[in-house]
């Protein structure tokens, strides 16, 4: 797989105006929670290896959103998104402290 160049603009005032955002906030409960706009190219592995460190915690994420991930999958004609498999640019996703 070549590497590939991807626009990414990141926001603490909830300001950002491209296709990707990437915040955290303070649940109340002392832990912090990101959000993440899916752009073109990622992948739940890519996602959770950019805010865990390894791939292999994408399972974190999918649990986090699975109702938002299987509707998508739905809207785009998949029967299911295949545990977190299908996912589109634009949506955002809620990334646990992991």
């Amino acid at each position: 797989m070549k590497p590939h160049q991807v626009e990414l603009e990141i926001s603490y005032n909830d300001t950002w105006g491209g296709a990707t955002a990437e915040t955290a906030e303070d649940t109340g409960t002392g832990s912090r929670e990101a959000s993440y706009t899916v752009a073109r190219g990622d992948s739940l592995w890519s996602i959770a290896k950019r805010f865990y460190g390894t791939g292999a915690k994408c399972h974190i994420i999918y649990a986090a959103n699975a109702g938002a991930i299987e509707a998508a999958a739905k809207a785009h004609g998949k029967e299911s998104s295949d545990n977190g498999h299908w996912i589109w640019p634009g949506e955002t996703f809620m990334i646990p402290e992991g």
